[in-house]
């Protein structure tokens, strides 16, 4: 932990004056408890002053409980963004009418508990487009209960229900329904993020959806060569170039994606950490420019 500067608040005075900018600097310290009070009741009219003072990690419980009472909305922000806030002023916060504070105390873990995200989950409202930065940041917390995972899994919404798919605390049953889900952004994020077995990988490798054999083709939970290679025959470009931008990628099925004739495959294969030196030697040569960019770099390491 960081000690703190021993400073008079005398001494603060004499050295900023009114210059704003010198009040932001000390603000930022990690000065006594007692200097950051000070600053907070010296700065009524400079909001910015307030907003480092909620950001300093020496601010206390006390202080913090002052300025999630701010009339700034910023300020209350970085009040709920602190590492050390309390969690009656998180809980409090969740409430804030300014939907980007509610974003700041679903982000903030692991301070914020599972009683103010399910808090959180239950104000989220799903049909405001302006809650979903606040949706995803709860549904990006570990802490986020599994009764409020399940609310979002059955969401009408298939970007909510893609997110909540991820989530390491969705119950197996509700997970399995979204594995068959009729949203191909839904089965995606699955296939890319989250597949928990090869025989799952290979069910997406083989789906009619384009979107979702692309995303599972990027993949590496549970991956196989095998798998790998029969993407690679894939009548999509994109399912072949994220082939061959996979570090699982054997180097044999490498060599016949740097023929391709899409020049994101062949590029794909140029950046590729796995390609072996002959191929990249071919591909320096390249049509594309970008292509042989990326091969005479890598020829360099």
């Amino acid at each position: 932990m960081q000690k703190s500067i021993k400073i008079s608040m005398e001494t603060i005075e004499s050295l900023c004056g009114e210059d704003k900018w010198g009040w932001i600097a000390v603000a930022q310290l990690p000065v006594p408890e007692e200097i950051l009070r000070k600053l907070v009741e010296k700065s009524k009219s400079e909001y910015e002053v307030r907003c480092c003072v909620a950001r300093n990690p020496k601010a206390s419980a006390e202080i913090l409980e002052m300025l999630a009472e701010d009339e700034c909305s910023e300020v209350r922000f970085w009040t709920a963004s602190n590492p050390n806030a309390p969690a009656k002023v998180l809980d409090k916060l969740a409430e804030d009418e300014d939907v980007e504070v509610r974003e700041a105390v679903a982000s903030n873990y692991p301070r914020t508990s599972a009683k103010t995200l399910a808090k959180l989950a239950q104000l989220a409202n799903l049909a405001n487009d302006e809650d979903f930065g606040l949706i995803y940041a709860v549904l990006d917390n570990p802490k986020t209960p599994a009764k409020s995972l399940i609310k979002f899994a059955h969401s009408e919404l298939p970007k909510v229900r893609a997110w909540a798919a991820t989530h390491e605390k969705l119950p197996d049953d509700e997970y399995h329904k979204l594995v068959n889900d009729e949203s191909p952004e839904v089965r995606a994020s699955i296939a890319q993020f989250c597949c928990e077995s090869t025989e799952l990988v290979r069910k997406f490798a083989k789906d009619e959806s384009e979107e979702v054999r692309a995303a599972v083709a990027s993949s590496h939970n549970y991956m196989t060569a095998e798998i790998l290679i029969e993407l690679a025959q894939d009548s999509s470009v994109e399912v072949r170039r994220n082939v061959a931008e996979n570090r699982e990628t054997p180097a044999e099925t490498l060599a016949e994606l740097a023929k391709d004739e899409s020049d994101a495959v062949r590029i794909g294969v140029a950046w590729n950490e796995k390609t072996p030196e002959q191929v990249l030697r071919i591909l320096a040569t390249d049509v594309c420019e970008e292509v042989r960019r990326g091969a005479k770099i890598k020829l360099k390491k």
